[in-house]
């Protein structure tokens, strides 16, 4: 998190054409636009959405230090953020209490101290108070692959979007390599609409691979790259589950990792 090759990546958030596209889109359909830190940690990633004009930035944060430190960068920037900690994890008696924690004050950060694991369902709790998320950030290394299902989950399926994937991989077969994750993305973007029966219907969701950003040097002859993969809109006509932003997968991450 504190490495100073991270720099790079925080300066390629901040002028990367895709957020300003997201920022750009949003003013004119008037909806805005979100993004999500499944990995926040003090902000690294989350405060460059937001100096870019992201309109609200979601965190997922198990560190109660690194929470505070959300906290106070928050502070430091003038932006409204709220902490949620929720009493239960249960999803009916959570949709109250979260619900009321959204009332009030338009807020920039909002921090979930929890597990990631839960993201989909807070985003669904909330779906209707926030803007469409066009961009997820999956920041663990050496991989971020747990996180994947999750990260096409929360993105806005109407709108598309853009997934950043951290890997760690070895210099010599970043090409190959990346080929192999966007296909693992594909084939769980789809897994989706298999289940629901929408595949039947010769609906299929689109990715590209659009960039790899080579951050730096994480040990001799490996690579902590990022990868940037675009998920295209898919027409609510089209969806299998048309009052439901979000992307529905039971498909298990060792099953798409079996589609390599």
């Amino acid at each position: 998190m504190f490495s100073r090759g991270n720099i790079s990546e925080k300066s390629r958030i901040l002028s990367m054409p895709s957020v300003s596209e997201a920022v750009e889109r949003g003013r004119q359909n008037g909806e805005k636009c979100a993004a999500v830190d499944l990995f926040a940690g003090i902000g690294y990633f989350a405060f460059c959405y937001l100096k870019a004009g992201v309109s609200v930035c979601l965190c997922w944060e198990i560190n109660g230090w690194s929470v505070e430190g959300l906290r106070r960068g928050a502070q430091a920037n003038k932006w409204e953020s709220k902490i949620i900690a929720l009493e239960s994890q249960e999803v009916g008696s959570s949709d109250e209490q979260l619900t009321k924690s959204m009332e009030g004050e338009e807020t920039r950060l909002l921090v979930f101290p929890e597990s990631n694991i839960h993201a989909v369902e807070r985003v669904r709790q909330i779906k209707h108070r926030i803007p469409p998320i066009r961009h997820v950030n999956c920041g663990f290394l050496p991989s971020s692959q747990h996180s994947w299902r999750t990260a096409l989950e929360v993105l806005d399926p109407v709108e598309g979007g853009w997934l950043h994937l951290h890997e760690n991989i070895a210099a010599k077969d970043i090409q190959q390599r990346s080929r192999e994750i966007l296909e693992q993305v594909r084939w769980l973007a789809n897994c989706s609409l298999d289940r629901e029966g929408a595949s039947e219907n010769g609906v299929s969701r689109t990715l590209d691979l659009q960039d790899v950003a080579q951050v730096k040097t994480f040990a001799p002859g490996v690579m902590h790259c990022v990868l940037d993969i675009f998920l295209h809109p898919t027409p609510l006509s089209q969806l299998a589950t048309r009052d439901d932003r979000s992307v529905r997968s039971s498909v298990s991450l060792e099953e798409a990792m079996v589609h390599e």
